[in-house]
């Protein structure tokens, strides 16, 4: 991705290194909300495609929830597609890099 700085406006040009959808997914968690959505939830759990940048969002109460949640994303959009994931790419936060995370990939 360019991204060029023109003013006040700025502009991405979207590119990406790989030539499928699923072939890398980016993933980060976005925490915590200083205001807790309807439902309590304070975290935001984002996935987004390299290749399409279709783009998936999860509301999640607790970092404790995320592996689950990357589970049950993992098991939808590979269904939805009918593809592996080949690439998770993340910011190695604690709750991407625990024993049970690698142990299921």
């Amino acid at each position: 991705m360019k991204v060029v700085n023109m003013g006040r406006h700025i502009v991405f040009h979207l590119t990406s290194l790989f030539s499928g959808t699923l072939e890398c997914i980016h993933s980060d968690l976005i925490s915590p909300c200083a205001t807790p959505s309807y439902f309590n939830s304070r975290y935001m759990l984002l996935f987004v495609d390299d290749f399409s940048k279709y783009t998936w969002a999860y509301f999640v109460k607790e970092k404790s929830e995320v592996f689950l949640k990357i589970l049950e994303h993992k098991e939808i959009i590979e269904a939805l597609f009918n593809l592996k994931i080949k690439k998770l790419r993340t910011n190695n936060d604690e709750e991407f890099i625990s024993h049970e995370f690698f142990s299921s990939c």
